[in-house]
């Protein structure tokens, strides 16, 4: 594995556990995949394609932290949301970026 692409590896596992902070069998299940689709690029050689890879592995990783918005089962019996900063500043990032879309 190469220098940058154990950065990605590390910079996912930080996105799954913050993505999923209160669900140990998604933080499980998401580290799991993660480390299928790295071994199975792990005899990728290219200089290019590795580059490539790890550039749609930080996407991943970053759609994680900023998109996935985790619901949890209230007293009430119904599912809440905790929305965070984080997530509330990308959706606004991404309306200012595509002016075409509608709102």
């Amino acid at each position: 594995m190469t220098r940058q692409s154990l950065s990605v590896y590390r910079e996912f596992l930080r996105s799954i556990k913050q993505a999923f902070k209160n669900d140990e069998f998604m933080q499980q299940t998401a580290r799991n995949e993660v480390r299928t689709k790295f071994q199975g690029s792990s005899g990728v050689t290219d200089p290019a394609e590795i580059d490539k890879l790890c550039a749609e592995g930080r996407d991943a990783a970053r759609f994680l932290t900023q998109y996935v918005v985790q619901a949890e089962l209230n007293e009430r019996g119904n599912y809440a949301m905790s929305v965070e900063p984080h997530h509330t500043d990308a959706v606004a990032e991404e309306a200012a970026l595509r002016p075409d879309r509608p709102k």
